[in-house]
């Protein structure tokens, strides 16, 4: 749907169309379950039995957890995730035997869960191999390809089996058979943005989003035929009303026989009781006389014509290609709307963007004339982009503009086509020639970024193509195969809550924190050409907007007035990637913690730590029966139980109770131990880390430190109460040391070291991304670990050695060899080494599997 909206955007016009399609898991209508992990999808009670099963009825078990297996049916047959297809997916902490999925908490030959049909290993991004990880759902998957899995699920359906499986709708599957969709945790914008094609990675843990279908009609044809175009705007077509036109294009669906779309969509407009005239407009013939009334009717008849053809396009398009489009594509289309009146309120979230022009200075003394016409050139450019991309002026500080936006898109989408449109303008020659005279004399200064960033692999390729607006007609302009030409013009983007604005000479003026805080971006950022946003601000920013650019992280910097540390990220166009190379680091403010171009390179000999917090679903799950029993003592009603929970609405899967109470401060106390030790944060997300060092010693005294310093952390009472937060004493612990072993939250770790095979910047967050065999060393060793366990892996004959380096080096470390391993993706047998503090020594671990 992407790919055919981008590439006829010039000459269609696309409104929705009335109805919305999905894709989901789902189970034959003769089951009915209640569960209190997820709301039941229709009233049912303890007592109720599924009629002509095979297969025993049982309710969810109490404690909150999901366990399927009794739904789940067994077959041989499958579509297998062959090599090549599970190594493009990328799911390190699964395993893929005879073409079943198993996700980390099933193994193969324990028989403890059941299966789940899906279509193939690359179906929907990994969605709900990611979901059935994060929700511990005790089953693996089954892929049988398309034909096998629909041929698969009817058979199973006639046989009255019980099983789960996945489909879509609207498809005429779901008219011929009666499918019930699970009800799953409820979609949100932050869930979407945990989605990671390898489910190891991946933070999915809800149902997918629903999309709008749409409907299309040629500009031309539009403007040439109003009656048309007006028939276009005004018809819908319902989710009711495509099964009602696919019950009548088959018998197999029901229907009355073996229909075109054609006959379909015309037996639909005559049966139908959908008021499809409300979409023409009829002259009336008593105020037209009678003449005027036949015309009438010969374009009432020419326009029913039109309808039949409209709807048969429409289930057409809905039968042959919505799951193909719609749900492969994934990406989502952004919607005509209105221009945005007025700027951001008080109360709203303000995107504020503030430009500059470098050398402005020089540039007038050198050469007034021409520099006034650059001006006017580049203020016209900058006015019509704020008119197209729904910005706000607030004014204008010399050459230097300072904008609100409604969104972090529309802000970031008039930086980006800024700096492609700066290149299309038709500069005066003195002042281009002027420009190149005077950044020659910053080429040193170049070169030596252009030395420390030339590790990380760019690429100037969109990631989808999309474009962005000009100032000129011509999206794609000349000059554009240049990474400089012209004026050079910096861009800082924050955003904040606005507290303060105030009327003046005509126009709304802010001020408070947020202004302040991106004042001191543009006033540090040195480079002309480079775009700066806030992380806290490029957060927010949609898929859509993400494909166009490239970011670099710049790291966290310390500003002053207010005091606050915020990390930042550079942003360019695509086709302009090559930029980040030239940037000079920015001034007047404190650099914190390192940059993407400063961390470990490529070739370098760098550690890597995987690690992750264990158990943050069943955090989930006794934090809410912990929350919800203090309320009921609190009001002094009698206590719920877990199906009140689930009933008023509080889903255990969205780790809402966690992201309160547990993860702020396990983030605190990560990220200044990290600083601490000089290490640099790769990835992270919800309780996991990626961390890489430069200095192995360093990372190993991180990792053990980091283990006391979350025991010693300030946790709210209700977390020390849950289960796998509780606070453990040792059980013979020598007088001196620390009597506890375990205390909050368990973070088990996995330390590798080697040589960087590959370091490229992740497309959204702009940091470093290593790649190769170190990486998935790190994340192997992390799997085997235990919750407060940190595991290092060295090769046979170097195990004496790399222990007696650790032991001389830190010595207040404990270094216990746990014998050999072979790991799944790891080249030969390792030798595991568990470290920790000396007076942590007496935690207790489970014997490696």
């Amino acid at each position: 749907r992407y790919v055919f909206f981008k590439k006829f955007e010039h000459l269609i016009l696309h409104n929705p169309l009335g109805s919305i399609g999905m894709e989901s898991l789902y189970m034959p209508g003769y089951l009915r379950y209640i569960s209190t992990h997820f709301e039941a999808f229709q009233a049912a009670n303890a007592s109720f039995q599924p009629k002509n099963t095979s297969n025993p009825y049982e309710p969810f078990p109490e404690e909150g957890f999901s366990n399927l297996t009794h739904l789940l049916g067994n077959k041989n047959d499958n579509f297998p995730c062959s090599e090549m297809t599970y190594e493009e997916a990328r799911w390190n902490e699964s395993t893929c035997v005879e073409g079943k999925w198993y996700p980390p908490k099933c193994h193969p030959s324990s028989g403890d869960c059941k299966e789940l049909y899906l279509v193939s290993p690359v179906w929907s991004g990994g969605w709900f191999e990611g979901l059935i990880k994060n929700l511990e759902l005790d089953f693996h998957i089954v892929y049988l390809g398309e034909e096998g899995l629909k041929d698969h699920i009817e058979e199973l359906y006639q046989q009255k089996r019980g099983y789960i499986h996945y489909w879509w709708e609207p498809e005429v599957l779901m008219v011929r058979l009666d499918l019930v969709r699970m009800t799953l945790p409820t979609y949100s914008d932050e869930c979407n943005s945990k989605l990671d094609p390898d489910p190891a990675f991946s933070g999915i843990d809800c149902e997918s989003n629903s999309q709008n279908l749409f409907k299309v009609i040629n500009k031309e044809l539009a403007a040439k035929e109003p009656d048309l175009y007006n028939l276009w705007a005004q018809f819908t077509i319902t989710n009711k009303n495509q099964v009602e036109m696919m019950r009548t294009v088959n018998s197999e669906a029901g229907g009355l026989g073996n229909f075109s779309v054609f006959e379909a969509a015309c037996h639909w407009l005559q049966t139908t009781n959908v008021d499809w005239s409300s979409w023409i407009n009829i002259v009336d013939a008593a105020e037209e006389g009678e003449a005027e009334s036949a015309d009438g009717e010969d374009l009432k008849m020419e326009l029913l014509l039109v309808i039949m053809g409209l709807c048969a396009t429409v289930l057409a398009l809905i039968t042959l290609i919505t799951y193909k489009i719609l749900f492969h594509q994934r990406t989502q289309v952004t919607e005509f709307r209105a221009s945005i009146q007025g700027p951001p309120g008080v109360g709203s979230t303000g995107y504020f963007l503030f430009t500059d022009i470098q050398d402005s200075t020089s540039l007038w003394e050198r050469n007034k004339n021409d520099m006034y016409k650059a001006i006017q050139l580049h203020h016209s450019c900058v006015r019509t982009l704020l008119k197209k991309n729904q910005g706000y002026e607030m004014g204008t500080q010399g050459d230097a503009f300072l904008c609100v936006f409604h969104s972090v898109d529309d802000a970031l989408r008039f930086a980006i086509s800024l700096q492609l449109s700066l290149l299309t303008i038709d500069w005066p020659l003195q002042l281009v020639n002027d420009i190149n005279e005077i950044m020659a004399t910053r080429q040193q200064e170049i070169a030596k970024m252009e030395a420390e960033s030339s590790h990380l692999r760019l690429t100037n390729q969109p990631k989808h193509g999309h474009g962005h607006p000009s100032c000129e007609s011509s999206v794609g302009g000349k000059r554009r195969d240049k990474l400089w030409y012209g004026l050079r013009v910096r861009v800082a983007v924050h955003c904040g809550e606005v507290t303060s604005m105030q009327e003046i000479s005509g126009r709304i003026v802010y001020s408070g924190k947020p202004v302040d805080e991106t004042k001191h971006i543009i006033d540090a950022v040195v480079s002309g050409g480079q775009v700066v946003c806030s992380e806290v601000a490029l957060s927010t920013a949609s898929e859509t907007l993400l494909a166009d650019v490239c970011p670099l992280h710049l790291g966290r910097w310390e500003m002053e007035d207010p005091p606050r540390q915020l990390e930042l990220v550079s942003l360019t166009p695509c086709s302009l990637v090559a930029r980040h190379h030239h940037f000079l680091p920015l001034k007047s403010i404190k650099q914190i913690n390192p940059a993407a171009y400063q961390s470990p390179q490529a070739n370098e000999l760098a550690t890597l730590i995987s690690c992750s917090v264990v158990s943050l679903q069943v955090m989930e799950v006794e934090l809410t029966l912990a929350v919800s029993k203090a309320a009921s003592a609190h009001s002094g009603s009698k206590r719920l139980g877990t199906s009140s929970i689930s009933a008023s609405g509080n889903s255990v899967s969205d780790l809402s109770l966690v992201n309160k109470h547990l993860l702020p401060v396990f983030q605190e106390v990560m990220e200044a131990s990290i600083l601490k030790y000089g290490g640099y944060v790769a990835e992270t997300w919800h309780g996991f880390y990626l961390v890489a060092f430069h200095n192995p010693l360093a990372a190993i005294t991180w990792a053990i430190n980091v283990q006391k310093e979350l025991m010693v952390a300030a946790w709210q009472p209700l977390i020390l109460q849950l289960d796998s937060c509780c606070e453990m004493l040792a059980s013979s612990a020598p007088e001196g040391r620390h009597p506890f072993v375990f205390r909050g939250p368990r973070l088990k770790m996995g330390l590798a070291w080697g040589g960087l095979q590959s370091v490229g910047l992740h497309e959204t967050t702009g940091r470093a991304a290593y790649y190769g065999p170190t990486v998935n060393l790190a994340n192997r060793l992390k799997a085997a670990a235990s919750g407060g366990q940190v595991l290092i892996a060295t090769p046979p004959e170097d195990n004496f050695k790399t222990k007696s380096f650790i032991q001389s080096q830190i010595p207040n470390a404990s270094c216990f060899d746990l014998g050999l391993l072979q790991m799944k993706d790891v080249l030969g047998m390792k030798h595991i080494l568990q470290v920790q503090l000396q007076e942590l020594s007496h935690r207790p671990f489970p014997s490696l599997s």
